[in-house]
């Protein structure tokens, strides 16, 4: 019988390591056409997992999901400011390349898909209508 006087509190986080960076076309909030970086992520479960966002903090608005569009400069390098930018800095390399390998943390977001988290801010995602309403076995 499991003793719940030793029960933790939990986290809906969990650790990964990127074995793909690819770009696809998806529709942007405009309905536009635009490239976006997605990830493919091998939890500690076995499980891969696509992830095309990420978890960042906002001065003044604690943190945030956004999207991993590729939004470049005049160079056609990666624009410093974009997201994209966020993930690479954090995980200290210069190109996407560079983030295969890596270990990462996921979080989910409030539609329960999974974002990489470039943030050490509280993540306390909005909750969708019947999500994570009811416990287990209730």
């Amino acid at each position: 019988m499991e003793n719940i006087l030793d029960l933790k509190v939990g986290t809906m986080s969990r650790a990964g390591v990127v074995l793909e960076v690819s770009v696809e076309q998806r529709r942007d909030g405009a309905g536009k056409l635009s490239p976006k970086v997605i990830l493919t992520v091998e939890g500690e479960d076995k499980l891969k997992y696509i992830v095309d966002s990420a978890w960042v903090e906002r001065s003044g608005k604690g943190s945030e999901s956004r999207g991993l569009w590729l939004r470049r400069d005049f160079n056609g390098q990666i624009l410093h400011t974009s997201t994209v930018a966020e993930v690479l800095r954090h995980h200290s390399v210069d190109t996407l390349g560079g983030l295969i390998g890596r270990e990462v943390t996921l979080h989910p977001k409030h539609n329960g898909f999974l974002a990489i988290v470039v943030t050490n801010a509280e993540i306390t995602p909005r909750k969708a209508k019947g999500v994570g309403s009811n416990p287990p076995n209730a």
